[in-house]
C-alpha cells in the first residue's frame, strides 16, 4: 500500500467512527423531532374529536419511527468531503493540519492519479510531510477524542415530549371516543348509501315499472345519496334520510297494494277451486304467484274463438266469480270482467275480447301502481331502518350496552303479573311470573298467589310469617269492623249544582267608582282576532330550558347537536 492510500484509509476509519457518533447523537434529536411533529398532529386532531384511539398510538410510533429514520440517514450519508473531514480531524486530534497538507501538497503521480494534489510542491518536500502526517495518524485513536456521551438536553426535550403525548392520551379518552363514534356514523352513513345504490339499481331493472315512475322514484334516492356523501354529522344523515322516507311515503298507493293483494287472493282461491285443465289455468296461476303482468297478459291472449261451447260457459262462470269477488276492491276491474262474462254468455265472442283487453290494461296499471308502491314502500322502510341504524352507530359503546340492558330489563318486567292470596298466614303472599295479568289468590291453608300471566308465580310474603304456611287465625274474607261477609256498594250522594238553590251569597263592594261588581260585570266575548307574541321574546326561555336539560344529562349525547343547531338557527 502507497503511503498515500494508507493516509486515506486512516482519514475513511476515522470518517467511519465519526459519522456512527454522529447517528447516535442525532437519533436522539431525530426522536424529539417526530414525538413534536406527533404532539402537534395530535392536538389538532384528538380534542376535535377527529383521532381514534389505536390511531393516536400509530401516530406517536410513525412519527418516531419517521423521526429516528431521518437522523440516521442524515448522519450516515450527509456529504463529507475528504478534505474537509481531513481539516476537521487535523483540528479534533490535534494534527496541526499535518493531514489535509499532505493531501492538498501531494504531486500528481501516474501511480495515484486519484490522489492527485491541488499546491504543486517538489516531490522531496511533498514525501517528507506525507511521512510525517503518516507517522501522526498511526498514533490517533478516534475513540479518546471522539466519546460517546449521552446529550441530556435531547434526552431532557423527549421526555418532556412523551410526557405531553402522554397527557394528551390521558385527558382524551372522551374525545377518543367521540372520534368513533364519528367513525361508526361514517361507515353507518357509507353502508346506508351503498344500499340506497341498490334500490335504486332494482328500481332501474324492475320491468313493471315505466319510465316516469322509475324516475319518480329514483330521484328522491339519488338524491339522497349524492347528500348523504357530503354529510359530516349524524343529525345531517338523519335529517336527509327523514326527509327522504317523507318523500317515498307519498309515493307510496295503499289502494293500488290492497288491490294486488286481491288479485293475488283470488288466483289461490281459484286456483284451488278450479279444475285443471280450465282456460283461465294460466291466469289463476300467475294470480297466486302474484305475477300480475303476466296474468293481465293471459286474459289478453285468450282464444275465445277456439274454444267450444262448454269451455266458454266455463270461462265465462270463472270471470263472473271473479267479478263477485274484486267488486268492493276493484269496481272498475269487476266491470269488465262481468261485461266479458255476460258477452260469453250471450254467445259474443268479440264484444268478450274487447271487454278482457280493457280488463287486461287495468290490471297492467294496477300491477304498475302496485310495483311503484312497493318499491316506495321498500324504500321508505330502508330510509328508515338506515336512520335508526346511523342514530345507533352514534351513541356511545356504554351506552348503548346499557340501553340494551335496559331494554332486556323492560322486557323481563313487561310480563310480571302479580297475584295476592290471603290464607291462614300472618302476611299478604306475592307471585311474580314472567306473564303479562294480575292473579288473584285462592283461599286456602297457604297465601300462595296465582298469577293471570304466562310465567309460573313465585311467592313471597310481606309480614310476621311466611304465606305459604297455615296460620292459627285465619283472616275473614270481611275486613270492616263489625262486617261478618260481604256487602253491596253504597253510592253517595252527589253535591247539589251552584245555582239550584240555597242562600245566596252577596260580595260587598269597596264603593269605589268604576268598580266591577262580582256576577254583573261584561260577560260577552272579546273581538275576534288572535293573540300573537313575538317568537324573539319567548325563545330565550325555550333554548334556556334545552341548555339546561342538556347539562342535566336529560337529552342522548345523539340529540344534543341537533337541538343546540336547531335553536341557533332560530336566532334571528
Amino acid at each position: 500500500m502507497s503511503p498515500l492510500s494508507e493516509l486515506h484509509s486512516h482519514l475513511t476509519r476515522w470518517t467511519r467512527w465519526y459519522r456512527f457518533r454522529q447517528a447516535v447523537h442525532w437519533l436522539w434529536y431525530g426522536l424529539a423531532g417526530g414525538l413534536a411533529l406527533a404532539l402537534i398532529i395530535a392536538l389538532g386532531l384528538v380534542f376535535r374529536g377527529q383521532l381514534l384511539e389505536n390511531n393516536f398510538f400509530a401516530l406517536v410510533g410513525g412519527s418516531a419511527l419517521l423521526g429516528l429514520g431521518a437522523a440516521l440517514l442524515a448522519a450516515l450519508f450527509w456529504p463529507f468531503p475528504t478534505i474537509k473531514a481531513a481539516r476537521y480531524f487535523d483540528q479534533v486530534f490535534g494534527l496541526k493540519e499535518r493531514t489535509s497538507t499532505a493531501l492538498e501538497l501531494n504531486p500528481a503521480r501516474e501511480s495515484d492519479p486519484a490522489f492527485a494534489g491541488e499546491v504543486e510542491a517538489p516531490r522531496a518536500f511533498a514525501a517528507r510531510q506525507l511521512n510525517d502526517a503518516l507517522f501522526a495518524a498511526r498514533q490517533i485513536n478516534p475513540r479518546e477524542y471522539l466519546p460517546l456521551r449521552v446529550r441530556w438536553q435531547a434526552l431532557a426535550l423527549c421526555l418532556a415530549l412523551g410526557a405531553g403525548l402522554f397527557t394528551t392520551w390521558y385527558k382524551g379518552e372522551s374525545f377518543f371516543q367521540l372520534a368513533q363514534n364519528f367513525q361508526a356514523v361514517q361507515q353507518a352513513i357509507e353502508e346506508e348509501t351503498a344500499e340506497l345504490e341498490e334500490l335504486v339499481e332494482e328500481i332501474e331493472t324492475n320491468p313493471t315499472l315505466t319510465d316516469e315512475q322509475k324516475e319518480e322514484l329514483t330521484q328522491p334516492l339519488e338524491e339522497a345519496i349524492q347528500e348523504l356523501q357530503s354529510a359530516e354529522t349524524m343529525e345531517q344523515a338523519v335529517s336527509i334520510l327523514k326527509e327522504t322516507e317523507q318523500q317515498l311515503q307519498e309515493l307510496t298507493n295503499d289502494q293500488a297494494l290492497e288491490q294486488a293483494q286481491d288479485l293475488q287472493d283470488l288466483g289461490q282461491q281459484m286456483s284451488q277451486t278450479d279444475p285443471a285443465g280450465n282456460p283461465l289455468e294460466s291466469f289463476n296461476e300467475n294470480l297466486a304467484n302474484g305475477d300480475i303482468l303476466s296474468a293481465a297478459n293471459d286474459l289478453a291472449n285468450l282464444d275465445l274463438e277456439n274454444m267450444t261451447p262448454e269451455e266458454l260457459q266455463q270461462t265465462a262462470e270463472q270471470l263472473e266469480q271473479a267479478a263477485e269477488a274484486l267488486q268492493d276492491s276493484n269496481p272498475e276491474l269487476a266491470e269488465q270482467l262481468q261485461q266479458a262474462a255476460e258477452a260469453l254468455q250471450n254467445g259474443d265472442t268479440q264484444a268478450a275480447q274487447q271487454a278482457l283487453q280493457q280488463a287486461s290494461q287495468t290490471m297492467q296499471g294496477t300491477a304498475q301502481q302496485a310495483a311503484q308502491a312497493q318499491a316506495a314502500q321498500q324504500a321508505a322502510n330502508q330510509a328508515q331502518q338506515g336512520q335508526q341504524q346511523i342514530i345507533q352507530s352514534g351513541q356511545p359503546q356504554n351506552q348503548t350496552a346499557q340501553n340494551g340492558q335496559g331494554q332486556q330489563g323492560q322486557e323481563g318486567q313487561q310480563g310480571e303479573g302479580q297475584g295476592q292470596g290471603e290464607g291462614q298466614g300472618e302476611g299478604q303472599g306475592q307471585g311474580q311470573g314472567e306473564g303479562q295479568g294480575e292473579g288473584q289468590g285462592q283461599q286456602g291453608n297457604g297465601g300462595q298467589g296465582q298469577g293471570s300471566g304466562s310465567g309460573a308465580g313465585q311467592g313471597s310474603t310481606q309480614g310476621g310469617g311466611p304465606g305459604n304456611e297455615a296460620g292459627d287465625n285465619p283472616i275473614g274474607q270481611g275486613n270492616n269492623p263489625g262486617d261478618g261477609g260481604i256487602t253491596g256498594f253504597e253510592p253517595i250522594g252527589a253535591a247539589p249544582n251552584i245555582g239550584d238553590g240555597g242562600e245566596t251569597v252577596t260580595l260587598p263592594g269597596s264603593g269605589e267608582p268604576g268598580e266591577n261588581v262580582t256576577g254583573q260585570g261584561n260577560t260577552n266575548p272579546g273581538a275576534p282576532g288572535s293573540s300573537t307574541v313575538p317568537y324573539t321574546e319567548v325563545l330565550p326561555t325555550y333554548s334556556d330550558a334545552a341548555t339546561e336539560a342538556i347539562e342535566n344529562g336529560l337529552v342522548p349525547p345523539g340529540y344534543r347537536d341537533l337541538i343546540r343547531d336547531y335553536f341557533s338557527s332560530l336566532e334571528p
